[in-house]
């Protein structure tokens, strides 16, 4: 699966308000062992529940140009974003869940754009 930054879209209220540039895609799974009772030397384990979080250092104001402020009050104070992943391996296909912003970092010189790294934590499933 090939993704591209500007693949990755973040929607609040149903709005796009940002596309990623750039982003870090983690998905954990909880193990659970298990016990065997024909095989008491090996471990033994079966997937559990999963998360996923989503970072990003480069986020693009979607068309509108949405202002810092506007997205940190989309983002943050609304509590909830959507995340939608697009696969570009010619299928169409994409992949949605709900995310929290619960990291915001922005920095700025004078004269240059701002920076900034955002990190999403998924809350129900990525599907």
């Amino acid at each position: 699966m090939v993704i591209h930054g500007k693949d990755i879209i973040i929607l609040s209220g149903g709005t796009a308000i940002a596309s990623a540039r750039s982003c870090d895609i983690q998905v954990q799974t909880d193990l659970i062992e298990v016990g065997s009772p024909s095989d008491g030397t090996a471990h033994h384990f079966i997937p559990g529940r999963y998360t996923w979080q989503l970072s990003t250092s480069h986020l693009l104001a979607m068309s509108g140009s949405t202002p810092l402020r506007t997205f940190i009050r989309q983002a943050i104070v609304s509590n909830t974003v959507t995340i939608i992943i697009k696969d570009n391996d010619y299928t169409n296909d994409q992949m949605t869940g709900t995310a929290i912003c619960y990291m915001a970092r922005v920095t700025a010189t004078k004269g240059n754009l701002a920076q900034g790294a955002y990190t999403f934590q998924g809350s129900g499933p990525l599907t």
